[in-house]
């Protein structure tokens, strides 16, 4: 390997360390949250399907909903995705819906940084809205989240949503209706030794 070859090779790990440290991705993961991590099963087996193809460009438009008891695997699927496309030199942003919605709302008096906040989950090659439906709802968290699922429906950004329950806007479950869902069934895996 020439010197320009080493040069290249290192713009693109610093580039992807980049991805990665601004991602929200917990950097414990990297090794442990991967798709051939994942323990299949017959209770989540769909769930698992469904993460590949959307990896594979198979979901249109890209958007993937994985619903189950906490426990079960989700956030693995998810962040599995999210290892995936930072690996590719892309960009992630993976957000717990509460702490996001908590973060857009104290941003508020700020307008910059509200619309920083806003560019950063717009613009990122992969969005994943972890934990769905388990925020405080108000008319004004919810209309924050529509929009957000909107734009990335409108645009076929690509986006991973999970939650416990169906329990979000018509106009989101609208949209999720053209994607594709997957239940996980069965227990938590949760203090059970190998966890999902």
């Amino acid at each position: 390997m020439n010197n320009e070859d080493e040069r290249r090779e290192a713009m693109i790990r610093n580039r992807i360390e980049t991805n990665v440290s601004r991602s929200g991705v917990p950097a414990w993961t990297r090794k442990v949250r991967r798709l051939d991590t994942f323990q299949e099963t017959a209770d989540n087996a769909k769930a698992l399907a469904a993460v590949r193809a959307f990896l594979a460009g198979e979901v249109e438009p890209p958007l993937v909903l994985i619903i189950g008891i906490p426990g079960t695997g989700k956030s693995h699927l998810a962040i599995a995705a999210a290892w995936d496309y930072l690996d590719d030199g892309l960009t992630v942003a993976y957000v717990q819906v509460e702490d996001m919605l908590v973060e857009l709302q104290s941003s508020l008096d700020d307008g910059k940084e509200y619309k920083r906040t806003w560019a950063r989950l717009k613009a990122a090659d992969l969005l994943i809205l972890d934990d769905m439906g388990a925020h405080n709802p108000t008319t004004w968290r919810t209309s924050q989240l529509d929009a957000l699922v909107d734009y990335r429906y409108r645009e076929a950004l690509p986006l991973i949503m999970t939650c416990n329950k169906l329990d979000f806007s018509d106009r989101i479950l609208d949209r999720v209706k053209d994607g594709r869902s997957a239940v996980i069934t069965g227990e938590s895996w949760r203090g059970k030794g190998k966890a999902k």
